[in-house]
């Protein structure tokens, strides 16, 4: 019988834009079998696809990489893909054979191209790309990434034998991107923005920019003192987070593969690798932000943005933001690493990178809304490196309109309930049922500034802007635009009537006063609807950092806010009589969570329950249903453990996957996890709830425990002393005491770990863990008498406690700490 012919592709559709290859593919390439499309990896830009595919060939069988692509518009830069893999496996072969794909086939038909290539590593399928990656997947990997394109990818970079010219670097990485007919820069300026190509300068949002077309294409009226010594090496000229992938494992060192090296030069200037991913990344995730909202991440991301004006930032701005910075600062570490005697060339060099990069984007075939944002991007680092180099530009010029964009209400600093309306008041769930989910919003104000001398006002403003920052992060409140807050500078206003004409429930007002060297600065909390102060406090600090001190005070003052907030909210919804809301019903069960007694957990879960019930389930209701299961153990409960850590991962895995960005939702998967014991996956959980807001005590105190009991202490300590920092009278102060007690015992630090534990007696929710370690560490000082008298009491409360007890209830803890502990409890009388 003749065997039918296979199908020369499976699995996914084969694109019909390139389907004229196949045959030619499965001619040349000679597979023996068909050819398995598994997986998209990217869209790609200008037609270009990447798909992971299962082949078996002559000479490679397995999973692949492949790109389909139209060739380049000039002829003799085909097969130049070819010839670039080739080049970049002769140049860095160690870094290749780790990092880079591996040529297998290319071929051209007409205009369309197909390139097959394979990537080092356990396989495509241990793989997923770098923007589909969590937060803390794409921080730790693109840090790696940033300092092996200079340390391994770069290792044999050299100086330029010449001083160039700014525009000589940014035609080296532009080429005919700036000249007629290739440029589409001046019909995007004149048409879309409008701005005459040849201004010098425009406005935007208040601020005015220099025109990075116009530097870029200038030939004099530049000092001379700009040129500089640039150093040079490889690049890979087109490096986005679709064609990086990232290896799923846990390592601390993760693996990460390019996948595409099209675009990869040799002897060329260094940092446009750095640059062109940072904005593909920005355009990508924040492809949606209004001019306001454009204004103040250029503003954050500038060298100098203490010193600017701009509206606030959003919640989820500062995630990309963030790894834009970690990228920024691994790329600067080398430069003090190898060449710091030549700084200010090196910050220079990598300013005008992004120029370049923005002009580039700015030049593609995108939407004139991308493109630009793009240039507004250049422009805003163009303006970084004439400060930075002191050079007079011109200051007026036309307004630059972003599109059509420019109609757009202003954005607030938002939390994940949504926008704010125009008039910057938050926007309001609608109240079906009575049962709205409201949460509270804040107004800080600009700080007042006492100093005897005025231009300490943008210090100030700086306290201010950072307390703004640092709250956007407090995923549960809303923050009041800095544009609204801001505009009652110098006027006398109460908190009542900001809360009326901002809809905000709380105001954040300070003072700052300079006085030689130091700083001091008074904050306090108002609650608007009544006027009565919650909470204030005084900062001091020396000027030796002055943005490390701005960033310090504001942290603290965020944490502190966080605690006092949610405390006042809490009691607010427990006596509250009339008109109960969701959100009433989420903190009346947060105030019996926090209390810790039988009858108040039953009344914890019975509100959580109709929280979710009215609201077809919240994220937070869900993880506090998470933390009231798993917490009976460490009172002693171990009789149904197993069946309440069952009712915890459901709860904690719900809450996650309502809300990845909800911090209290990962803090309570980490405390699954802990009792899992799956203590790495506890430790990352914990680590991604500070990263979502690091102003969390809570957030802070469940990592601090974590690693005290995946026998890390001396880990611990700082964590916890962090946790008390951000929230000293929170209402787990005793149980963070007793857990640093815990670890200063293991670290041989007795007397503290007795303060510490004694401090922390009869704190809520703490069972006898307290008076364990304190019983454990007076063994440890040979106090077997005061030792047993603790035992007494402990068994007197607890006569079934025992060792198998004292291990269902610290199961999450290492045995190499538990068999330590135990052994000394033994020694006092534990049965």
């Amino acid at each position: 019988m003749k065997q039918q012919p296979r199908a020369p592709h499976a699995g996914l559709r084969w694109p019909d834009d390139y389907r004229s290859l196949l045959p030619a593919i499965q001619d040349q390439w000679a597979f023996r079998e068909d050819i398995y499309l598994s997986r998209k990896l990217s869209g790609g830009k200008s037609g270009a696809l990447v798909y992971a595919a299962d082949i078996a060939g002559k000479d490679f069988t397995g999973q692949a990489i492949l790109k389909f692509d139209l060739a380049p518009e000039d002829e003799d830069q085909w097969p130049s893909e070819s010839d670039r893999h080739v080049e970049a496996y002769e140049v860095a072969p160690e870094f290749a054979a780790s990092h880079l794909p591996k040529l297998l086939h290319a071929l051209r038909e007409g205009e369309k191209v197909a390139v097959l290539s394979t990537i080092a590593g356990r396989g495509l399928e241990y793989a997923e790309p770098w923007v589909d990656c969590d937060f803390d997947g794409q921080l730790k990997s693109i840090r790696l990434l940033s300092d092996d394109l200079l340390e391994e990818w770069n290792r044999d970079y050299t100086l330029s034998k010449r001083m160039y010219t700014p525009q000589e670097l940014l035609r080296s990485w532009l080429g005919d991107r700036l000249d007629p007919p290739r440029s589409r820069l001046d019909e995007l300026l004149s048409e879309a923005c409008g701005v005459t190509p040849t201004e010098l300068s425009f406005t935007f949002e208040g601020h005015w920019y220099p025109n990075p077309l116009v530097f870029a294409t200038m030939t004099q009226d530049l000092p001379d003192r700009l040129r500089l010594r640039a150093v040079s090496g490889h690049s890979h000229g087109d490096l986005h987070g679709q064609n990086i992938l990232v290896g799923r494992g846990t390592l601390d060192k993760p693996d990460y593969y390019l996948i595409d090296l099209a675009a990869y030069e040799s002897d060329q200037f260094l940092f446009f690798d750095h640059a062109y991913f940072e904005l593909a990344y920005l355009l990508r995730s924040r492809q949606a932000a209004t001019p306001q909202n454009w204004d103040a991440i250029l503003d954050r991301l500038s060298h100098f943005h203490h010193q600017k004006e701009g509206a606030g930032l959003k919640a989820d701005d500062l995630g990309p933001v963030e790894i834009i910075l970690a990228m920024r600062r691994a790329a600067m570490n080398w430069v003090d690493r190898h060449e710091s005697h030549r700084l200010s060339y090196m910050e220079s060099q990598y300013l005008l990178a992004r120029v370049a990069a923005a002009l580039n984007f700015a030049n593609k075939r995108i939407s004139d809304e991308t493109r630009s944002m793009a240039i507004l991007y250049g422009a805003s680092c163009l303006l970084d490196y004439l400060k930075l180099n002191n050079v007079d530009w011109p200051r007026h010029g036309p307004r630059f309109k972003l599109s059509s964009r420019d109609d757009m209400p202003e954005f607030a600093i938002a939390s994940s309930t949504g926008l704010p309306a125009q008039d910057g008041k938050p926007e309001k769930s609608s109240p079906e049922t009575g049962l709205s989910l409201e949460k509270p919003a804040i107004a800080v104000l600009a700080f007042d500034n006492l100093s005897d001398e005025s231009d300490q006002e943008y210090f100030a403003d700086g306290i201010a802007d950072e307390v703004i920052t640092e709250l956007s992060h407090i995923d549960w409140l809303t923050v009041i635009s800095r544009g609204s807050t801001f505009s009652y500078r110098g006027q006398s206003v109460d908190a009542k009537q900001i809360s009326r004409e901002l809809g905000a429930q709380y105001v954040v007002e300070g003072t700052v006063r300079k006085s030689g060297d130091r700083i001091r600065v008074n904050v306090r909390l108002v609650d608007a609807r009544s006027g009565h102060s919650v909470w204030a406090d005084r900062f001091d600090g020396q000027l030796e950092d002055i943005f490390r001190l701005q960033e310090d005070i504001a942290e603290a003052i965020a944490g502190n806010i966080d605690g006092e907030v949610r405390t006042v909210e809490r009691e607010r919804a427990r006596r509250k009589a009339s008109t109960i809301t969701l959100w009433d019903k989420l903190q009346r069960g947060l105030w019996h969570f926090h209390r810790v007694t039988d009858e108040d957990r039953e009344a914890a879960i019975r509100y959580f329950d109709e929280v979710n019930q009215h609201g077809r389930g919240l994220s937070t209701a869900h993880a506090a249903l998470a933390l009231v299961y798993t917490r009976k153990m460490l009172l002693v409960d171990v009789e149904s453990s197993d069946e309440d850590l069952e009712r915890g991962w459901e709860h904690a895995t719900k809450a996650v996957a309502l809300d990845q960005n909800d911090s209290f939702a990962h803090v309570a998967m980490a405390r699954v996890y802990m009792l899992q014991l799956r203590y790495e996956s506890g430790l990352e959980e914990a680590e991604t709830a500070i990263a979502l807001n690091p102003s969390s005590s809570f957030a802070h105190f469940v990592l601090g425990a974590a690693l005290a009991a995946s026998a890390r202490a001396s880990e611990a300590v700082p964590v916890l002393e962090r946790s008390i920092q951000l929230s000293p009278r929170g209402p787990f102060l005793k149980a963070k005491q007793v857990v640093k007690a815990f670890c200063h015992y293991f670290l041989g630090e007795l007397d503290e770990a007795e303060r510490l534990a004694r401090a922390g007696l009869g704190g809520p929710g703490l069972g006898p863990f307290g008076h364990t370690v304190l019983c454990a560490t007076l063994v440890r000082q040979n106090r077997l008498d005061d030792a047993r008298k603790i035992m007494a009491t402990i068994l007197a409360t607890n006569p079934d406690f025992d060792t198998a007890q004292f291990n269902g209830c610290w199961r999450e803890v290492t045995p190499v700490y538990t068999d330590a502990i135990v052994s000394d409890l033994r020694k006092a009388g534990l049965p």
